[in-house]
């Protein structure tokens, strides 16, 4: 496929997505950003009263709120078999559904298994479900799913649950990448650093980590939601079409410090 106008490959007009964890962070202003770049967008979270309130922002009620737990199976097929009944199918969909524990080692097995159960199982329930969704449709796609460059690319003391999720989740991506190309269906992670979001709130409440965390920053700064929706679109439209199995960072160079010593508490 060759354009005159480079600029239309990042459009999502006329596409379907479906976004897991869309209530809040990323996943929220992903969900905002591709309903911006003309997608209808199914929005997937826990927080239904949420979800209600990011539609209200959406032009031309282009976000659908449902409510979905990405610990149940039943759900997320639920979800697709809402999208399924209004007669689309979810060509893009973005898995941003996320928990962060706080607990220091040692964490109960159960609390542990808690955060496995969302970050790496939610994504393997997510991919593997849409991934079917896709080639029932016998349509090409493009799954993206959230990852950590702070958990992949660098290594730090504490929070070993997270860690390991998100380093599962990589992996996961990589396999799960090269099972559905014969397909066209692409998947790809999203590797964000340090992101100004609800789920961070309590590790960046305190003036001294932050200034320690923009010490390790190559930029600086703290990263806004607003950061990644370059990558979010990049990935979501025609402009990523040969792209897939990859770990995109968006971490204002965090993983250039590959060591670093801050805890989350």
């Amino acid at each position: 496929m060759t354009t005159d106008d480079p600029t239309t490959l990042f459009t999502l007009e006329g596409v379907t997505a479906a976004v897991v964890g869309a209530s809040s962070g990323i996943g929220r202003s992903l969900s905002l950003a591709y309903a911006r770049a003309g997608a209808t967008v199914y929005a997937a979270a826990r927080r239904v009263d949420r979800l209600e309130e990011l539609a209200s922002e959406a032009p031309d009620g282009r976000i659908i709120p449902h409510e979905v737990d990405v610990c149940r199976e039943s759900d997320i097929a639920g979800f697709i078999e809402r999208i399924e009944q209004d007669g689309q199918v979810a060509t893009v969909v973005l898995n941003a559904a996320g928990l962060f524990s706080y607990t220091p080692p040692p964490m109960p097995d159960e609390e542990f298994a808690k955060v496995l159960d969302v970050n790496l199982m939610g994504t393997w329930r997510v991919l593997v479900a849409f991934g079917e969704h896709l080639k029932r449709a016998n349509r090409p796609g493009s799954l993206i799913t959230i990852g950590s460059s702070c958990t992949t690319f660098t290594v730090a003391p504490s929070n070993h649950a997270y860690f390991a999720s998100k380093g599962g989740v990589e992996n996961l991506v990589r396999w799960v990448a090269a099972d559905l190309a014969e397909s066209d269906i692409r998947v790809n992670l999203i590797a964000p650093g340090w992101i100004e979001t609800d789920m961070v709130e309590t590790a960046l409440s305190r003036e001294d980590r932050v200034s320690i965390l923009k010490e390790h920053l190559p930029l600086k700064r703290i990263g806004t939601t607003d950061d990644v929706t370059g990558a979010g679109l990049f990935l979501a439209s025609e402009a990523s079409r040969y792209v897939t199995g990859i770990t995109l960072l968006v971490d204002g160079g965090l993983a250039l410090n590959r060591v670093w010593n801050i805890r989350p508490t």
